[in-house]
């Protein structure tokens, strides 16, 4: 790797400066797409990516800021509240634990490895998890246990971020009393009349997949053996996902 000479006559790889923005860029990215985490830690503007994995920007054609959440979770961290210890390069403090007002660990999703395993946890709505936090912390002032039924009552199923439908309800009870297993997502979809068609539109689609794949592979399977069907259109935008199946008059689309 080539050297140059800094202003102060010291020895820089260059290069290294890129490596370092770009390993942070992408994991803001990451923070800021509402397609991937149910509640976004930073409020971006400009191109984060989408739905279709096309990548994001380059950081110079975006901005960003903490979003609401983000900001909850680093609430009064410069006021002594919890200890600080120095960073990798020991040029800026950070903190030793964080806890914070938002449960991130349960309402966004979470993936952790260490020594000879790994964990991940999937996305759930806010309001229950602080309804469930809310009857563990009354159980406890009243030296009581609270049961799994009791959460599983309050927190019946993940909650996703580009929405969908939980096939085997049966399944997610399992995984959270034995604490592994899986959840099966499939789209949303209504109908909708057109003359003499049917339109079979998703609105919701399983988390983690790759839109324009699923439209991909569809349109594949039109082709020897889906005969009903006629076009398939991805008229997504801004506003939300819509991926239309036009059918014909006699297709039984249950």
């Amino acid at each position: 790797m080539k050297m140059r000479e800094t202003s102060r006559g010291q020895d820089k790889k260059l290069g290294d400066n890129n490596k370092q923005d770009s390993s942070v860029y992408d994991a803001m990215v990451n923070l800021a797409q509402n397609f991937n985490l149910r509640y976004p830690l930073v409020d971006g503007k400009g191109n984060f990516g989408s739905l279709d994995r096309d990548p994001s920007a380059a950081q110079r054609y975006t901005e960003c800021r903490l979003s609401r959440v983000g900001d909850i979770m680093l609430k009064d961290v410069d006021k002594n509240t919890v200890p600080m210890k120095l960073n990798y390069d020991e040029t800026e403090y950070e903190p030793e634990v964080l806890p914070t007002l938002f449960p991130a660990l349960l309402a966004n999703p979470t993936t952790g490895i260490a020594v000879g395993l790994t964990s991940s946890f999937l996305p759930h709505n806010v309001k229950d998890v602080y309804q469930a936090i809310d009857v563990i912390f009354k159980n406890l002032l009243e030296e009581k246990e609270t049961s799994i039924d009791e959460v599983i009552n309050i927190i019946k199923a993940p909650d996703f971020p580009t929405g969908g439908e939980i096939l085997g309800y049966a399944d997610a009870i399992k995984a959270y009393k034995e604490g592994h297993g899986k959840v099966v997502l499939r789209g949303k979809y209504h109908t909708e009349d057109k003359k003499n068609k049917i339109l079979i539109v998703f609105n919701e689609i399983p988390w983690g997949i790759c839109k324009k794949n699923t439209v991909t592979k569809i349109v594949e399977l039109t082709k020897d053996k889906l005969t009903d069907v006629i076009e398939v259109r991805d008229e997504s935008n801004m506003e939300g996902v819509r991926i239309v199946i036009e059918c014909k008059k006699t297709v039984n689309v249950d």
